[in-house]
């Protein structure tokens, strides 16, 4: 059911602001309910938690990390300062965009607090500097602590 839909038919126009919100702060893509209900479960979860606490709870109980993002967050720890074109090339393949914005989309409802305050979905755990050579990367100090503390790095 369109919850959405259902109290703009009815009138219910907090409803629909709330719903109109919550889609603004949510990345483009077509959820299941169930994804969805997870994805609000585990921001319940991290509800008040600073970034540190958040990354830890997001890459432990949410979702563990995957192979290609164990290999990332390690060679970005690895070579600090990186540009996107290094980072590529070490991969040795067109997914490097990707996987850093997976770090944070697939784990979207834990991060959802931090998101209004960053330019964009990986800016959560990194930080990056644009230049006219390039976009360079560092690991976030939050995130660097956490993936040592987690044996990631």
């Amino acid at each position: 059911m369109n919850v959405r839909e259902n109290a703009r038919n009815k009138g219910v126009n907090e409803v629909v602001e709330a719903c109109d919100g919550e889609l603004r702060r949510r990345p483009a893509q077509e959820w299941t309910t169930s994804q969805a209900e997870q994805h609000d479960e585990w921001a319940k979860a991290v509800s008040g938690l600073p970034l540190e606490a958040t990354i830890r709870w997001a890459f432990t109980q949410a979702q563990l990390p995957s192979a290609d993002e164990i290999w990332t967050i390690r060679w970005l720890a690895d070579h600090p300062g990186c540009s996107h074109e290094e980072l590529q090339a070490a991969r040795g393949k067109g997914d490097i965009s990707l996987i850093l914005g997976h770090l944070v989309f697939e784990r979207h409802g834990c991060f959802g607090a931090f998101l209004p305050h960053e330019r964009d979905q990986s800016s959560v755990l990194l930080i990056k500097n644009k230049s006219p050579e390039g976009v360079r990367y560092w690991l976030k100090p939050e995130a660097s602590t956490v993936f040592r503390e987690l044996g990631i790095l």
